[in-house]
């Protein structure tokens, strides 16, 4: 699961992961082959003096996206784990587990001057899709241990901003599946968090739209996907994305 994002502006083409103890010397931590016993962190190649360099840190299961550069194990002596510059001008530190050795699997856009990177900590054994209406894919997921529940599957599904059209409707379609689960006032709130979650996402895929706009969005969504029916809705959590894109686009203008 996504469970920490960082965005580093650097000087120097590297950026640094590992414990949040502080780096003793810089050094070009190898990414090839075990974790070598004299290195404590790992530097990546990553651009550096154009653009902010986006580092997502994600437990166990992640999209399978980019290429693999490092897959071994790392101390860390209080199970924290930090991405900062060589220069100590950017420093995130996030508590990924219990102290001791924990495995690590980074996965970089470009190898030689990364503009994203993702940093899984313990990835587990399988896989699973996120594909639920055809003709609207999204990425596998790896990394997962058993199976993903509704409210993890949803999370994933709004875990990036790539290819919206398809996370909405992807989305909508598991909300409306899950609708009518349970009459307990507890689903009912469930189901409206739900909500809120995937129009907070589009205030991601649309933020030069206003704030007031969102708060019509959502009274909307939720009237619609109440009245949606049955248990395949595809077709209905299409019409309601290309209805909330339009608005959207129409209010950006």
């Amino acid at each position: 699961m996504h469970i920490g994002e960082v965005q580093v502006l650097l000087n120097h083409p590297r950026v640094f992961i590992g414990p949040a103890g502080e780096l003793e010397d810089f050094v070009e931590t190898p990414l090839t082959g075990p974790m070598p016993v004299e290195f404590s962190h790992i530097a990546v190649p990553a651009r550096a003096q154009v653009s902010t360099v986006s580092v997502r840190i994600w437990s166990g299961a992640h999209p399978s996206t980019g290429m693999v550069v490092f897959s071994s194990s790392l101390e860390l002596p209080r199970g924290d784990i930090a991405i900062f510059d060589v220069d100590g001008l950017s420093r995130f530190v996030r508590t990924v587990g219990r102290p001791g050795r924990h495995h690590l699997t980074i996965r970089v856009d470009d190898p030689v001057r990364a503009s994203r990177v993702d940093v899984v900590v313990d990835s587990g054994p399988d896989k699973a899709t996120l594909n639920r209406v055809p003709g609207y894919r999204l990425p596998e997921i790896e990394g997962v241990s058993g199976e993903l529940s509704p409210p993890d599957t949803l999370h994933m599904i709004l875990s990036g901003v790539s290819s919206p059209k398809a996370r909405l409707v992807t989305a909508l379609d598991l909300v409306i599946s899950e609708w009518e689960s349970s009459d307990s006032p507890r689903h009912a709130q469930v189901n409206s968090f739900r909500l809120r979650l995937i129009t907070e996402w589009l205030k991601g895929v649309y933020p030069e739209v206003e704030s007031g706009f969102w708060h019509d969005v959502s009274v909307r969504l939720e009237a619609e996907v109440a009245d949606a029916e049955g248990p395949t809705v595809g077709g209905v959590a299409v019409s309601i994305a290309q209805r909330i894109i339009a608005l959207a686009e129409e209010s950006s203008r």
